[in-house]
């Protein structure tokens, strides 16, 4: 689910991104369900600075349009700090 709080002027959501450490690999991994997207890194802020270039780069997509006119809104993603694994 996509959180979302609106201010006077501003719209932020949430976009969930579920981030682990995968044992066997011995990485970081990450998916962003809402957009079917998955990832990793080496390191748990790897994973979590892949997330957001991967979330940018689907949410930029095509500026070509079938029919109409495209406007873009705008999102702010808060990504929680990042604790060190145990």
């Amino acid at each position: 689910m996509i959180a979302a709080t609106d201010t006077a002027d501003d719209q932020e959501v949430g976009l969930p991104v579920d981030v682990f450490y995968d044992r066997e690999s011995r990485n970081w991994g990450f998916r962003v369900p809402a957009l079917g997207i998955i990832g990793g890194g080496d390191t748990r802020d790897d994973a979590i600075r892949s997330s957001r270039d991967a979330i940018a780069f689907t949410l930029e997509g095509d500026d070509r349009t079938a029919e109409g006119e495209r406007v873009y809104v705008r999102a702010t993603l808060h990504l929680p700090a990042t604790p060190t694994p145990a």
